[in-house]
């Protein structure tokens, strides 16, 4: 049973395209991602973007990451087809973004160096002191 927490009303979504997939998924209310976690053998975090060292995920995704964490449970990051970006890029991109530093911005960056293997379109490598490297043309 793949369990999935509701961030942003972000995750029933997921559920239904689990269940299409004939995978059997249950929603988690945000309230109950300590008990959730607990549970789980794995924790996975989406990142919406990600540089060669930080990711960009939906706000919430530290608190999962971090109860996981305590708990000792593996966590991993996934980072998706177009979603991996060079540093000028993501530098760019954050900062035009503005995030504030306290908890208004509803989107949390954290160091992909928390996660224990980093998944991406090519591979499931255990996550080392190397940084992501992007597979997109430093032209770009």
């Amino acid at each position: 049973m793949m369990l999935v927490v509701d961030s942003h009303g972000e995750g029933e979504a997921l559920v239904d395209r689990l269940h299409d997939a004939e995978i059997a998924a249950e929603l988690v209310p945000f309230e109950c991602v300590a008990a959730a976690a607990q549970q789980a053998t794995l924790v996975v975090v989406e990142a919406l973007a990600c540089g060669p060292s930080q990711a960009l995920a939906v706000g919430g995704s530290r608190a999962v990451l971090e109860t996981a964490k305590s708990l000792g449970k593996p966590a991993w990051l996934v980072a998706g087809v177009g979603t991996r970006m060079p540093e000028s890029l993501w530098k760019g991109m954050v900062g035009s973004l503005n995030l504030p530093a306290d908890w208004h911005a509803g989107l949390d960056v954290i160091d992909v160096n928390r996660f224990e293997r980093i998944i991406d379109r090519k591979s499931t490598r255990l996550n080392s002191s190397h940084v992501l490297e992007s597979r997109m043309p430093s032209s770009a």
